[in-house]
């Protein structure tokens, strides 16, 4: 085999193989009678996740290059830019036709060991729109872009921006099908042969219209100056305004998904949209992009600071790394909380979070239940505003776990790109254990070959489990993030440290729920002599 050939497959395994992974997950899917699925973690799985991983395979064959620093090598190479652009579309090409047919296999065997029909047709139909879509836009954003975080988002939402406006035009079903097809087919064309274009004339550096930043308003907040007054250094703050200067990408970003998530939300409101069709459900779930911001403000936090070189002069500054870890994952927490929950639901609002509210019905005045001092009441209140609030308390706690993941894996690596593979996978996992953990598998052991033994169940595994696992990941992480540039080393460490984790939190577990220390304490208090209780002894 070519050695040009193995190395575009060795820059796409990765990948591919976590795809295959999300794929073989089909099979712990739960659907309902109309084959829709059942629970929100298999269509968070299914839509963010799995789309977010085929669409890293997409940038990755020229994203890669442009990440590593190779891509000037590569155009310097004595072979025509023919081959080299004939062989990455070939094997970018064949790599995602196996994830394809792999996930085809999966989806169809679970749909028929489940009972439902397999609905060949519109599987084929949606899964090849989806896959063209990705394929042309991963070339064409890569190429002009030459910033894998942005090109991520472009391929992301600019056939989301397509399916928003087009949407509107006409309530028949199978007509906007077949437009929604035409339009995603010429956008997949067009984006090709302008990726073909650019790299034909692409250049080592590519030009640059100026910096990209946030707006700055003079005169805002800002003191006048004194001559006489001695300068205040604020540590801190400027550490805080750094960190907010590096995620200003996913505040661009997270403008643009607002404009969209509003096309979509007028598109609900005034389009003719048919019922139970896939655009009407493209529209009801693209609140869960919001759920890729956290992915990606976690992935840039140490990642990209070590691509820029910035990582070291930070460890330098006069300032403890006591205090710039803290700063840096406070930021990470709040743009996640912020993109992740609290945008989505001000926009969705109960539709997402259907048990919302802020009071109890009919309770306009707590003050009252707890007239005269009753503590039972201030309880109970304080219980029935938690419930309430689980939901949008458990969304919360979804985007800040999903940041916290992110996080720990831009620890370990030297740039975006490879961070957000690695992240996919690490949350995909994460979602999986969290939503089989409460009833685990039975364990059948020699001596009880009629029954099973049950390690656990219940909510008593995330109570341990789930403190215990982000301290864990926030430990390596901090020390991860001391490392200007991790090694095999720091990676077989963390793997180790996480492994002890598991195997203790799952022997804890074990052992509080069945209550283990009864098999070593006496069943029965000491006898002595016979004495009615309550009686003394007297000498």
């Amino acid at each position: 085999m070519n050695a040009f050939i193995k190395k575009e497959i060795r820059l796409l395994l990765p990948n591919a193989v976590l795809c295959c992974l999300l794929g073989v997950a089909n099979f712990t899917f739960i659907f309902n009678q109309d084959g829709s699925l059942h629970s929100f973690w298999d269509v968070l799985l299914s839509l963010v996740f799995c789309g977010g991983v085929v669409i890293m395979t997409a940038l990755n064959s020229f994203g890669a290059e442009i990440s590593l620093g190779t891509f000037s090598n590569l155009l310097a190479q004595p072979v025509s830019r023919q081959k080299i652009w004939d062989t990455k579309i070939l094997v970018l090409g064949a790599v995602l036709l196996f994830v394809a047919l792999f996930w085809s296999a999966c989806s169809l065997g679970r749909l028929a060991l489940a009972g439902h029909p397999p609905g060949l047709l519109n599987l084929v139909t949606n899964l090849g729109l989806f896959l063209l879509v990705t394929f042309s836009g991963g070339l064409w954003t890569v190429l002009l872009l030459r910033q894998v975080a942005a090109a991520f988002w472009f391929t992301l939402l600019v056939p989301a921006i397509l399916v928003v406006l087009v949407s509107p035009l006409s309530d028949d079903g199978h007509y906007m099908a077949g437009v929604m097809a035409c339009v995603l087919g010429v956008y997949s064309l067009a984006g090709f042969f302008f990726a073909r274009w650019l790299f034909f004339r692409a250049q080592d550096v590519p030009w640059s219209g100026g910096v990209i930043a946030l707006p700055e308003v003079r005169g805002l907040f800002r003191p006048k100056a004194d001559p006489v007054r001695l300068r205040q250094w604020r540590p801190r703050a400027a550490l805080f305004w750094k960190e907010m200067q590096l995620h200003q990408a996913q505040f661009i970003f997270a403008g643009v998904l607002l404009v969209l998530h509003l096309g979509a939300l007028a598109a609900r409101a005034w389009g003719n949209i048919r019922k139970n069709s896939g655009l009407e459900f493209i529209l009801e779930t693209l609140w869960m992009l919001w759920l890729v911001l956290p992915l990606l403000t976690g992935a840039a936090a140490v990642a990209e600071e070590r691509k820029q070189g910035t990582l070291a002069a930070q460890l330098c500054l006069p300032a403890p790394r006591r205090t710039q870890f803290p700063i840096k994952f406070r930021v990470t927490l709040l743009l996640s909380a912020l993109f992740g929950a609290i945008l989505p639901v001000l926009l969705e609002g109960r539709r997402i979070l259907p048990s919302f509210h802020f009071l109890l019905p009919g309770m306009d005045n707590p003050g009252d239940l707890a007239s005269g001092g009753n503590m039972a009441a201030f309880i109970w209140l304080a219980l029935e505003i938690i419930k309430l609030l689980l939901p949008f308390l458990l969304l919360i706690g979804l985007a800040l776990a999903i940041g916290v993941l992110a996080f720990y894996t831009s620890s370990l690596t030297r740039n975006t790109l490879q961070a957000l593979a690695p992240a996919v996978g690490i949350v995909a996992l994460f979602l999986f254990l969290v939503s089989t953990a409460a009833t685990p598998p039975p364990i059948h052991s020699l001596h009880r070959l009629a029954g099973g033994f049950v390690p656990w169940r219940g909510a008593l595994i995330y109570l341990i489990g789930l403190p215990a696992f982000f301290i864990a990941v926030t430990s390596l992480a901090s020390r991860n993030s001391r490392q200007p540039a991790p090694g095999l080393a720091d990676i077989r460490q963390n793997l180790l440290v996480l492994a002890v984790f598991f195997v203790l939190t799952l022997a804890a577990t074990t052992l509080i729920y069945h209550r283990a220390w009864e098999k070593i304490t006496p069943f029965e208090p000491p006898h002595g002599a016979a004495s009615y209780p309550g009686t003394t002894r007297r000498c």
